[in-house]
């Protein structure tokens, strides 16, 4: 126990984590630290109260799902380099097949702290995020600054490339626009009271039927910014992006739906 003291006041690592180091080198305190050292262990707490603003978002889709990541650092110039970018691709693929859990697994925990302790930065896997659609494809946009990025479960004929388009189509949409919900339908109704009650004391004296029909009026814009369905398509600011999936559907002989989508940005 003595020298998992000494090696923790000499490291700043865990408890555990030194106690692991000692019997993997059979006692040897030096060979311990540069056990710590190459696991990225070594000095992890010094790093600690440093903020991880910087690095970038990643997806991966196969098959009918796909899933986007958020791994951090502290400086963009780490977030450029390919084993970092190769780390956040690693990520996404395990994400994709293994669930949101996966952000959290000690094997995901290991590799960050490698990698963080070979370049000297604190890093983070932030969040992950899976969608799927079975009945259909999961659509993707990442920005290429990779710190937007989008997933959409679309339902329609995922091998025609006009719906495939447009579920990239849609992507870009919401990575522009933000979109809150998809449709008006799904807003929670305590949400929406929210809102009408912010607007409402925005009519402090008027009469109580004037101020239901001023709402009302309010709220439809506010769904045109709010709800993907109802926002103006940045292609064609002439058409609603429901107007444009169901132009697409049409055309492909089979309606479109959009159910969910997912929107990261980096430290959002």
């Amino acid at each position: 126990m003595e020298q998992v003291k000494k090696l923790r006041e000499m490291t700043g690592a865990g408890i555990m984590d030194c106690k692991k180091a000692l019997e993997a080198n059979e006692g040897n305190v030096e060979k311990a630290i540069e056990y710590l050292r190459h696991k990225g262990i070594a000095s992890a707490s010094k790093r600690e109260g440093r903020e991880a603003k910087e690095g970038l978002l990643a997806i991966h889709a196969e098959g009918t799902k796909a899933a986007v990541i958020e791994l951090n650092c502290e400086t963009d110039f780490v977030a450029r380099t390919d084993e970092f970018k190769k780390l956040a691709d690693d990520f996404a693929k395990k994400v994709c097949a293994k669930g949101e859990g996966a952000v959290t697994e000690e094997e995901s925990v290991n590799r960050v702290r490698e990698l963080s302790g070979k370049v000297g930065e604190k890093m983070v896997l932030t969040r992950g995020k899976v969608l799927e659609s079975p009945q259909g494809f999961v659509a993707s946009y990442l920005h290429s600054n990779k710190k937007i990025g989008v997933l959409v479960a679309v339902e329609g004929n995922a091998s025609d490339p006009a719906v495939q388009q447009c579920g990239k189509d849609v992507a870009m949409q919401i990575a522009a626009a933000r979109p809150m919900f998809v449709s008006r339908e799904e807003i929670p109704a305590e949400f929406l009271e929210r809102e009408k009650e912010l607007f409402r004391a925005e009519l402090p004296n008027k009469p109580r039927e004037m101020q239901e029909k001023i709402i009302q009026g309010k709220l439809e814009k506010w769904y045109e910014i709010s709800c993907l369905l109802d926002q103006a398509f940045i292609k064609n600011d002439k058409q609603r992006v429901k107007e444009y999936i169901a132009e697409t559907g049409r055309n492909a002989g089979q309606p479109i739906a959009i159910r969910r989508f997912a929107r990261f940005e980096l430290g959002g």
